[in-house]
């Protein structure tokens, strides 16, 4: 490889940089901070409503404590803070589910 070759590999990796550096920081820009719904709660019906999932699956996930309630939260109604549930990936939590009751199959 030549000096001129390698000079031109250089600038195109630091061009390359550069538009990653943008992209980068467009992307941060358009994040989106569930942390903002902390102080929100959201019930088992609407948990459901919100992710298409049946609110006894939902029910089932908070009883076993895959999903974190609330310290508000009661006996007779369970409540999750938004931040959470909008971070909620029911994929996940039925593995989670399925090991816990039917163990690594």
């Amino acid at each position: 490889m030549t000096a001129s070759e390698v000079t031109s590999f250089v600038q195109e990796i630091e061009f390359e940089n550069r538009k990653l550096k943008e992209e980068n920081e467009k992307l941060k820009g358009s994040l989106f901070d569930a942390g903002k719904f902390y102080a929100s709660t959201f019930g088992a019906d609407d948990i459901a409503k919100l992710h298409n999932v049946s609110p006894a699956t939902v029910r089932t996930y908070l009883k076993l404590g895959l999903i974190e309630k609330h310290p508000d939260s009661t006996d007779g109604k369970a409540r999750v803070r938004a931040s959470v549930v909008l971070c909620l990936d029911f994929s996940e939590l039925r593995k989670q589910y399925q090991n816990r009751h039917y163990g690594n199959k």
